[in-house]
């Protein structure tokens, strides 16, 4: 009774150890994961530069006559308009200078008056008509006294007396002729001389005028005005004393930074397209991104020897004056393009030392390691440059909760979106 007591005990045994071995060999259950199929698109490649910012234009205001200065018409930092008064000179003796250009120029234009009148050339002209007037009577007197002469009807001394009259007529006449000349030729000396003695005067005057209105410095632009590099009360307009305040325009604002010889080659598209100018992005000290686009200006013809860089600048609206010279910032710009791009999740990317690697899954459900090269990024993806091919389906989401060789199913996706930065062994053993 005792023994068949003792085997149905150990028969019991032997069958639940069976039940127990059965129980271990079956397969676990498929884990619930988010999958994704990579995606292929055209990805644009951003580069990052350290730039400078700087006004857009500069503008030295100084005093271009010399005189003491009495008026200061703005307060330092102030918005100033274009055409708006900012200093005043002392004009009392630039408004004296130009009265007395205006006297010089009456003074010339009288003496020009006179010489253009000619009354020597018209008086020299009376004096020849005088002289063929003479001249003619004496022909007249030889002519009636000659046939009388030569029958004895007068002495014959009357008529040698004529002829000797005539001849000197004939000479006086010369005489004023030449003396018309001269007075002719004078004369246009002396209104050439009159004409530009009035050129001159006319162009004192305008001078005189010119620095009276230097006077009143106005601004050449609208801009952000800086500290007066003068006082109210001194001498300026001495080689060491002329430059009185800088106007600076700052909206829009530029923005100079250098691109490297490879980024260059890569924006300017070596096989021979054509490339488009690209916007930028301004990311300012803070981390904040600048809420306006800015637009290419200017790219510099040379590459410098020194560095291997070319410098570049761009412009960025800036309502409101937030943004101030000398400030950095980086520039945020599209180099080039990579077509077909396979693109992940960054957050499908696992890292164990220096290996990055993603997890891959079959047609039968099963996980697989595979090893990945990145590329950029972009936004929350990431380019793969190699280690997968379109079409091929990785894990999302549940990276901590597979390994190699483990039976997925697919899950829905959930709010939150980890990133791990290891393999679970890793995060492990950390």
């Amino acid at each position: 009774m005792a023994l068949g007591a003792g085997s149905g005990a150990a028969l019991l045994a032997l069958g639940c150890s069976r039940g127990s071995t059965e129980q271990a060999k079956a397969p676990p259950p498929p884990v619930p994961v988010v999958m994704q199929e990579v995606r292929v698109s055209d990805v644009p490649v951003f580069g990052e530069f350290t730039g400078r910012l700087e006004a857009c234009q500069t503008i030295d205001v100084s005093a271009r006559v010399e005189g003491v200065l009495i008026k200061r018409l703005f307060e330092e930092g102030d918005e100033v308009a274009e055409g708006q008064v900012i200093f005043e000179i002392d004009d009392r003796p630039f408004a004296a200078r130009l009265k007395e250009s205006q006297a010089a120029l009456a003074k010339a234009t009288a003496d020009l008056r006179l010489a253009r009148e000619q009354v020597q050339v018209r008086a020299a002209e009376a004096s020849v008509v005088q002289a063929q007037a003479q001249l003619a009577r004496a022909r007249a007197d030889e002519a009636r006294l000659r046939p009388l002469a030569e029958i004895d009807a007068v002495p014959r001394q009357d008529l040698d007396n004529a002829i000797a009259y005539t001849q000197v007529m004939q000479a006086e006449l010369d005489a004023r002729e030449a003396t018309l000349e001269n007075t002719r030729l004078s004369t246009e000396i002396e209104i050439a001389r009159g004409e530009a003695a009035v050129a001159a005067a006319a162009a004192d005057l305008d001078m005189a005028n010119i620095n009276l209105g230097y006077c009143t410095i106005a601004a050449p632009t609208t801009g952000r005005i800086g500290k007066t590099s003068i006082d109210v009360g001194n001498l300026v307009g001495r080689p060491d004393s002329s430059l009185l305040a800088t106007i600076r325009v700052i909206d829009p604002i530029d923005v100079s930074f250098a691109i490297s010889e490879a980024d260059y080659l890569r924006f300017v598209n070596t096989d021979g397209g054509t490339p488009e100018v690209p916007s930028l992005t301004l990311i300012l000290a803070d981390g904040s991104t600048w809420r306006e686009v800015g637009e290419l200006r200017f790219a510099e013809r040379v590459i410098d020897i020194r560095t291997g860089t070319m410098t570049i600048r761009g412009r960025f609206p800036n309502p409101e004056d937030v943004l101030r010279p000398g400030m950095f910032g980086r520039i945020r710009a599209e180099v080039r393009e990579l077509p077909k791009a396979i693109l992940v999740p960054r957050r499908a990317v696992m890292q164990r030392q220096t290996a990055r690697f993603v997890y891959v899954v079959g047609d039968d459900g099963v996980v697989k390691q595979r090893g990945v090269t990145l590329g950029p990024e972009q936004g929350g993806d990431v380019v793969i440059a190699s280690g997968l091919e379109p079409g091929e389906r990785i894990i999302v989401e549940g990276l901590q909760k597979v390994a190699p060789g483990s039976r997925v199913v697919p899950a829905e996706p959930t709010s939150a979106e980890p990133a791990p930065a290891t393999a679970p062994d890793e995060a492990a053993r950390g």
